[in-house]
């Protein structure tokens, strides 16, 4: 009888140890390709809204970063599918670290069988990006705080003074 405790105990740790490695590797393969997309000279991150009363389809905005000429600066033009504004302005790499480390921290917090849905007080997003050679799906999790973190990147750039 002692054995089979013992034994039921080893094999429960083992399936949460593998669960654990799991998942681990699951995000930093993500990483790894959130890696390759932010290296790349195009960058398209595409956010899917759903919400409402009925958790109704409200549209996918669109953020297109392509690198200019030099090293330094990139374009940015925003649509957004809610209230379909259009944004458009230049960042640097500092500001690209910044954006790159929201998605991280994204990653962080994915669920990979949430389903979109929303009610009358939340929108619910999913973020797909996307550059040439690599996509990558980030769906994070049911009411995490910060799932609007790309969105508040996006218009704190809009409100920030013309130079």
């Amino acid at each position: 009888m002692k054995w089979k405790a013992i034994n039921y105990f080893i094999t429960l740790t083992a399936l949460i140890s593998w669960g654990f490695c799991l998942i681990q590797n699951s995000s930093s393969g993500m990483k790894q390709k959130l890696d390759a997309i932010f290296t790349s000279d195009r960058i398209t991150i595409i956010i899917e809204h759903h919400g409402g009363y009925t958790a109704s389809y409200l549209g996918k905005s669109t953020l297109l970063i392509r690198k200019v000429n030099n090293d330094t600066t990139y374009s940015v033009s925003y649509k957004d599918a809610i209230d379909r504004k259009k944004l458009a302005y230049t960042i640097n790499t500092t500001e690209l670290q910044e954006l790159k480390d929201l998605v991280s921290e994204l990653i962080d917090h994915h669920d990979p069988n949430k389903k979109l849905s929303g009610d009358c007080l939340t929108i619910d997003k999913n973020y797909q990006l996307q550059s040439p050679d690599e996509s990558l799906t980030i769906k994070p999790a049911k009411n995490y705080c910060n799932s609007y973190c790309v969105i508040n990147w996006i218009y704190q750039h809009d409100l920030q003074p013309k130079k």
